[in-house]
C-alpha cells in the first residue's frame, strides 16, 4: 500500500487519527473511486487518506478464474511520532 503523506500542517496542529477508506477496484486492479467510511475527524488526515488509496494498484478479485469489480477497506494510521 501506498503511505500517505503526512499533512504538515496537520503535523504542526498535532493531529491524529486513523481513516478507513473504502476502495472500488476495478477488473484491472485499478481504482474505481475511494469514499472515507470511518473519519479521523481531521479533514486533512483524510484527504491525505484519499489521496494514498487512489494511488494504489490491487490485485484484482476473480469469480471463476475471472477478474471482477469489488470493494474493500484499508485503514491508514497517522502517528505524530512516525516520520
Amino acid at each position: 500500500l501506498s503511505k500517505p503523506v503526512y499533512p504538515v500542517l496537520s503535523r504542526r496542529a498535532g493531529e491524529e487519527g486513523k481513516v478507513v477508506v473504502e476502495v472500488r477496484v476495478g477488473p484491472d486492479g485499478g481504482i474505481l473511486g475511494a469514499e472515507v467510511i470511518e473519519s479521523s475527524s481531521h479533514s486533512r488526515l483524510d484527504r491525505a487518506a484519499l489521496k494514498a488509496a487512489g494511488q494504489v494498484s490491487f490485485r484484482p478479485a476473480t469469480e471463476s478464474g475471472v477478474p471482477v469489480e469489488s470493494r474493500m477497506s484499508v485503514a491508514y494510521h497517522f502517528r505524530l511520532e512516525e516520520k
